[in-house]
């Protein structure tokens, strides 16, 4: 039986399914053959994916999901930061990066109950019902993980991975990494101030650092976070490189989502009636769900960039398959 050997040359948006008038406008465009139409056709195929992926029903469960993972992720989190930095300290370096983050500022509540928590450990040492407590915290934000690889898959159109004692296993895993990335992140910004202090330098490298220098480190960081998550998520995976227009094209989704938001909370009238009820959960719930509908995009980009020169939409499987 003869295969259909794949057209490299086919439009993206007309091999993702899309419409008909999308399709007519990126020919009028050039198609191919100039940048502007390669550019239209790229992004028309990614919205044509998204759409057919119910991206918007991906990004509202990855939010749901990461909502529902927050509190777990605090009360585990300052539990174990309690035995290993000083509670001052860390209220201090909480402090001082939302003060250098005034976006942050909605999360300071769980910030408060995360200097709260380290205060109680440091105090009374680990018990048996605080390990408990921080073992059931992290069982219960591993939803997250398990919940990113499934929605990933669907975006990659691989086969939905068994659920089992195995991906648990492996989603505790990186929860706990997560949190340890966390704790030395924590424990260099309290113990580098008081080294700099005592070398005579902490202006010096405070002006370095208050400065656009910090945002590019940011920036670099999520980027960073963003690939690896492409490329460790699916359950299939291709080889690891630097370059990924996904995460490139989410990280600034985020930056410019962010900006945005706070000029819309600053100027609408209509969402500063949610916040009066509802407080800057509203807001963060916003964000949350904006920063997955990102999310969500730039794996539809990833999943097009891996398809290759397939022609035809893969059919998605399931595990049982």
């Amino acid at each position: 039986m003869a295969t259909e050997q794949p057209q490299s040359k086919e439009l993206l948006c007309v091999r993702e399914g899309g419409s008909g008038f999308l399709v007519t406008v990126v020919r009028r465009l050039g198609g191919r053959t100039t940048w502007w139409g390669r550019v239209a056709d790229l992004g028309l195929g990614v919205v044509s994916r998204y759409g057919r992926h119910h991206g918007s029903v991906l990004a509202g469960g990855l939010a749901f999901f990461t909502a529902l993972a927050i509190t777990p992720l605090v009360v585990a989190f300052g539990a174990l930061a309690g035995l290993v930095i000083d509670p001052t300290r860390l209220e201090l370096a909480m402090q001082e990066l939302i003060a250098q983050f005034p976006s942050a500022s909605v999360l300071e509540p769980f910030a408060n109950e995360l200097i709260s928590l380290a205060k109680s450990t440091s105090s009374t040492g680990l018990t048996v019902a605080g390990a408990v407590g921080i073992a059931v915290a992290i069982f219960g934000s591993t939803r997250i993980v398990t919940a990113t690889r499934q929605i990933l898959d669907v975006a990659f159109e691989h086969p939905h991975a068994r659920r089992g004692l195995v991906l648990r296993a492996l989603s505790v895993l990186v929860i706990l990494l997560g949190i340890i990335v966390m704790m030395i992140l924590l424990v260099l910004l309290t113990v580098v101030p008081v080294v700099l202090n005592a070398l005579h330098v902490e202006g010096f490298v405070r002006d370095i650092f208050s400065g656009p220098l910090i945002w590019i480190l940011v920036l670099l960081l999520v980027y960073a976070l963003l690939r690896t998550i492409y490329h460790l998520g699916p359950v299939q995976r291709g080889a690891l490189t630097w370059w990924s227009p996904g995460a490139a094209v989410v990280t600034a989704w985020l930056v410019l989502m962010t900006l945005g938001l706070n000029i819309y909370v600053s100027y609408s009238s209509t969402l500063d009636v949610a916040v009066a009820l509802l407080g800057g959960v509203a807001v963060l719930l916003l964000w949350l769900y904006l920063s997955a509908m990102g999310i969500v995009i730039g794996a539809e980009w990833e999943g097009i960039r891996c398809a290759g020169n397939s022609t035809k939409p893969r059919r998605l499987r399931t595990g049982a398959s």
